[in-house]
């Protein structure tokens, strides 16, 4: 199996892709996945929203920013509020991507 990989996805009022995105991810065979969602104070329910779809998924952790912090800062977050070792794999991804394979970490 590939070493931890975190995926840092910043939400912006679009849960739905956030939503979307998460879920393929969830299905990456071969990977010990941790996926950080911070929600850049998107006033519109995001938060609880994403937090009620991945309550109950252990290696989904949602956060909210409390401010709408920026990209590059909603990402900074989402590493601090991660427990990253030095042998991780970090990905800061955008939440729009489209996955279409199960093994993209390999490809």
């Amino acid at each position: 199996m590939r070493e931890n990989v975190w995926i840092i996805i910043v939400n912006y009022k679009s849960y739905k892709d956030t939503a979307s995105y998460v879920t393929k991810l969830l299905d990456q065979e071969g990977v010990n996945l941790s996926i950080v969602i911070v929600d850049n104070d998107s006033g519109n329910n995001s938060f609880e929203i994403l937090t009620e779809l991945f309550c109950s998924v252990p290696n989904v952790d949602v956060h909210q920013s409390g401010e709408n912090l920026g990209y590059a800062r909603g990402n900074n977050l989402g590493v601090i509020l991660s427990d990253i070792k030095n042998d991780d794999l970090v990905v800061i991804s955008n939440n729009d991507l489209v996955v279409t394979e199960i093994d993209f970490f390999y490809r």
